[in-house]
């Protein structure tokens, strides 16, 4: 069974999924962080500035459509993946697949987002 965290930047679901994971003896992957591989692991503001926001968003569904094919991981999706049709349906499609929205107040984002930069 996968486990697919989505929710704002900056609502935890990195430091969640992480930690979800080891309690659950999945490994942990990143969507942003695996895309970013597929850049030879440039930052996401460079990949945007280089090749543009749309060829990040190609590879970010390509990404989600080949990690929820996995089995027992816990899925950490980007801030904007579900904004694309392929890959919001290939999350509502995964089977063997719970999905937990996680959420905190905009106040709190606004914090950790500001603490990113």
């Amino acid at each position: 069974m996968n486990i697919i965290l989505l929710g704002y930047r900056g609502c935890g679901k990195t430091s969640i999924g992480k930690k979800l994971a080891n309690q659950m003896w999945k490994t942990y992957v990143d969507v942003d962080t695996e895309t970013c591989k597929r850049f030879r692991n440039r930052t996401i503001a460079e990949i945007w500035q280089e090749f543009g926001e749309p060829a990040w968003r190609q590879a970010e569904v390509a990404v989600t459509k080949e990690l929820v094919a996995r089995k027992d991981q816990v899925i950490g999706l980007g801030g904007g993946t579900l904004m694309q049709p392929g890959a919001r349906d290939a999350v509502e499609k995964a089977d063997d697949t719970k999905r937990i929205y996680l959420k905190c107040t905009a106040e709190e984002l606004f914090r950790r987002v500001q603490a990113d930069t």
